[in-house]
């Protein structure tokens, strides 16, 4: 395997550092009194992208014993790994920006937070456009990967904020019912997308649908399945419709939810990365 679990680490640690700060935006506009919960969350995005950048230098080629290396990927703009680590310093900038007007006890100007969602959507994006760069695998190299990642960012995001929101104050985070219906919509939307793009790979040539048959009935199908399907997507979707049905949350019923897409998060990551190169394997 070219790459492994590190980069489908990073994959989803940026992605979910990208739905972290667009979901603590959402807070600070639409629940003010739930400052605390939106700090975290800015905390939770900084770091999650931080711990992704280490992996993505760890597992690169060549990456730890010739770090200068790293410093071209600045010399080539028409490049997409190139713009990607400019999307990457100036989300890194505005969220330590938003991070230093957290601890100054000052608000959130509209005019940033705008910024830093339009770059956390370019971040999420960035992710998936990334492995169609890096190699002419099916898998990689379509149209549905970098909105899927998107989607998935964004519930990963979400439920990385209110998994920390709960542990903060629970009661907070249940009068956000607005995360409730996005709760279940991005599941919804997730399966869409990801269906879409199983179904245009496997028809597009015979190493799509030979790495989609590893994903769906190979190697990898208790992965893709049981972990992103099942506990990534299926539970979190019932959970949060049942939930919204009652107008109540169980704090149990929470807590596996949000465990759960971030499984999923990473799940689908893993299943992007491995299964798209398993064709060179056999």
């Amino acid at each position: 395997m070219v790459w492994g679990p590190l980069i489908a680490g990073y994959l989803f640690l940026a992605g979910a550092s990208a739905g972290a700060y667009a979901t603590a935006a959402v807070i600070d506009r639409k629940y003010p009194q739930a400052g605390k919960i939106a700090f975290a969350g800015r905390i939770a995005a900084f770091v999650a992208l931080c711990i992704g950048l280490i992996m993505l230098m760890v597992d690169a080629e060549a990456g730890l014993a010739n770090p200068g290396r790293f410093f071209l990927l600045f010399s080539n703009p028409t490049s997409v790994m190139t713009l990607g680590v400019y999307v990457i310093c100036l989300f890194m900038l505005v969220t330590i920006v938003s991070l230093v007007l957290d601890f100054m006890k000052k608000r959130q100007p509209a005019v940033l937070l705008g910024v830093g969602c339009v770059l956390a959507l370019c971040l999420a994006a960035y992710t998936g456009f990334l492995l169609g760069e890096a190699a002419p695998y099916p898998l990689w190299s379509n149209a549905a990967l970098p909105v899927l990642f998107v989607v998935s960012g964004a519930s990963a995001g979400l439920a990385l904020v209110l998994l920390i929101g709960r542990i903060m104050n629970k009661k907070a985070v249940e009068a956000m019912r607005v995360f409730d219906r996005a709760g279940v919509i991005l599941p919804i939307a997730e399966l869409f997308v990801l269906f879409c793009m199983l179904v245009v790979v496997s028809t597009g040539s015979p190493e799509g649908a030979e790495s989609v048959s590893a994903m769906l009935t190979g190697g990898y199908a208790l992965a893709f399945w049981l972990g992103l399907v099942l506990v990534g997507l299926v539970l979190p979707f019932a959970i949060e419709a049942y939930s919204a049905k009652a107008n109540a949350h169980g704090a149990a019923l929470g807590y596996v939810a949000n465990v759960g897409v971030l499984v999923g998060g990473f799940m689908l990551r893993y299943l992007v990365v491995a299964a798209a190169v398993v064709v060179l394997c056999v």
